[in-house]
């Protein structure tokens, strides 16, 4: 299956994570290694000569961002195979639950952990830029962060913000009236590392204010 367009001789299949509009996911063994192949789909309404650039890049970028972030001591998977030119990104299968199951599973978690991981993100100029209790396990070592497509370098404390406003409508999806006390928890961790913090979190109060502005169907300048 995967080996008709990834040229992986000896590899396994096991099952299919995840198939959306951009990327799958394919859990597999590979070198004897357990591995996770994550491929770049591609768009037929796009020119070949454009959807291959686009595939590259994007395949490039994703896993310079993950190679840069582990640097600075924040865990991903480890990359074991880069192919930018097919899109494919061959990583370490991390076998721990995500944010949203132990939460769906009504477990306990301590989440100034992973407040302080996001913290040395942001420190370091990095926002995630998809930070959903799905793309986040918790292992004994701390969060691994998954899915670094959306990733961006800057220092606006406006775009850390809007990272850590995105964790917090998906912890109220998730939690409803717990998630008001499990982000405060996350920027009690996250208070620890970052110098900027107190600005970053002034702008999460304003983006929230103009979310429910929208919300409420009045539109905000």
């Amino acid at each position: 299956m995967i080996n008709e367009y990834a040229l992986l001789p000896g590899f396994k299949f096991v099952r299919r994570i995840y198939l959306g509009a951009e990327a799958e996911l394919i859990h597999g063994t590979w070198a004897s290694k357990d591995v996770v192949i994550k491929r770049r789909i591609s768009k037929g309404y796009r020119m070949r000569e454009l959807d291959v650039k686009i595939i590259w890049s994007r395949t490039l970028k994703e896993a310079t961002f993950m190679h840069d972030v582990k640097r600075i001591g924040v865990l991903t998977p480890i990359i074991y195979h880069l192919n930018p030119q097919a899109g494919i990104i061959i990583m370490s299968f991390e076998n721990f639950p995500t944010l949203r199951n132990v939460i769906l599973k009504e477990k306990g978690v301590d989440l100034s952990g992973l407040g302080r991981a996001v913290s040395i993100l942001h420190a370091a100029g990095f926002v995630h830029g998809d930070l959903t209790p799905s793309n986040i396990l918790l292992s004994p070592e701390g969060p691994i962060f998954l899915d670094f497509g959306l990733s961006e370098r800057t220092k606006e404390n406006e775009m850390f913000a809007e990272d850590l406003y995105l964790l917090k409508r998906s912890l109220e999806g998730l939690l409803d009236q717990r998630a008001e006390a499990a982000f405060k928890e996350v920027l009690e961790g996250y208070s620890v590392e970052f110098i900027e913090h107190e600005k970053v979190k002034t702008k999460i109060e304003e983006i929230s204010k103009r979310g429910r502005y929208v919300r409420r169907g009045v539109p905000h300048a």
